[in-house]
């Protein structure tokens, strides 16, 4: 006999949920309005709209194989909703843009070098493999070792032979994630990248364990949709967190101080002699950070693209100093880690 799964609870955390990913939106397109903002550059925007994207797909699998999902199911829809949206394009690609962000830092912070040619088509391969591999599995393993849909309950099963080959690729991720982020504990940066990608790393495996433990809890049939409503709120909430930790702080001195927040921005990674680095980190044309003088007739590109000058710094009373902490780089576009012999590779 088929039990109760609706819930006004769990049809309540969608709509939230929903509105969260709603507000990312909306987030992110300003962003995007505001793309020549600079100091909105070294936040690596395309990584986060892709990673919103992953967000987006991983919402929608949980949601939608939810018990109190009004979805109709079948074998082939969990599949598809659990294997390939919520785990493939979700989870795992969440996991593996979290990495290339790291592994970006590793490369300009670390390295002195932006990663071109092997240096980036490898760890790409190795992140979309992971992704295909799952999906692949997902579709080809029968009901009894696979995923299973059960009629009773309105709810998708996946059986523990798949469900311990998504934690192996989980836990892969995970280890490969810790090397990098101690690789880069020592990096020379101006804006605590490292420390806002350790606190996004211990949000994401606290919420990792916590959903492994829900996955081997037997809510039974009558707790189903509290299962349900836990499960997105664990996927969700450390998404949350890592997207609004990671841009939040721009957006905020963006829309309150941008002009000013980007001399201050400026005159940090002058001041630290990092001008080069965060010009291969945002992208930027080389020169476009040391040639701008902060203080007496400083010019700088300003939020809308246009060149701006102002002289006085962030204060807006004192002349800021004017500082030439340009450093050497080798001819070719890799800069080589001998050839910045401040900096040194872990």
């Amino acid at each position: 006999m088929a039990v109760e799964t609706k819930s006004g609870g769990g049809v309540a955390i969608l709509i939230i949920c929903s509105l969260l990913l709603a507000i990312n939106f909306v987030c992110l397109a300003y962003c995007y309005w505001k793309r020549n903002y600079l100091p909105l550059k070294a936040c690596n925007m395309p990584n986060m709209t892709l990673t919103y994207v992953a967000m987006l797909m991983s919402f929608v699998g949980s949601a939608n194989i939810a018990s109190f999902s009004s979805t109709s199911k079948n074998w082939s829809v969990c599949a598809v909703t659990l294997g390939w949206l919520g785990m493939s394009l979700g989870i795992f690609a969440f996991i593996a843009l979290f990495q290339m962000r790291v592994y970006t830092y590793l490369n300009v912070f670390v390295w002195m070098r932006r990663a071109m040619g092997i240096y980036f088509i490898v760890p790409v391969l190795y992140m979309v493999l992971l992704s295909v591999i799952y999906a692949v599995v997902a579709f080809v393993l029968p009901p009894n070792i696979g995923f299973e849909y059960v009629t009773s309950t309105n709810t998708c099963l996946t059986h523990d032979p798949l469900y311990f080959v998504g934690m192996a690729f989980i836990l892969i991720q995970s280890i490969i994630l810790c090397v990098l982020l101690v690789k880069t504990r020592k990096m020379n940066s101006c804006f605590n990248e490292h420390r806002v990608s350790l606190i996004n790393f211990c949000v994401c495996i606290v919420a990792g364990i916590i959903l492994l433990a829900l996955g081997r809890v037997d809510f039974g049939d009558n707790q189903l949709a509290l299962s349900g409503i836990l499960k997105i709120l664990f996927v969700v909430i450390p998404q949350q967190v890592y997207f609004y930790v990671t841009l939040a702080p721009t957006v905020y001195h963006m829309v309150m101080h941008g002009e000013e927040y980007q001399n201050q921005f400026v005159t940090a990674i002058r001041e630290k002699g990092l001008s080069q680095v965060y010009e291969m980190a945002c992208k930027c044309p080389l020169g476009e950070i040391s040639n701008i003088v902060v203080g007496e007739k400083a010019r700088g590109v300003s939020m809308d693209g246009s060149v701006y000058s102002d002289s006085s710094n962030f204060s807006g009373n004192v002349p800021g100093p004017v500082a030439n902490n340009s450093i050497p780089h080798a001819e070719n576009e890799h800069y080589a880690p001998n050839a910045m012999p401040s900096y040194h590779a872990i």
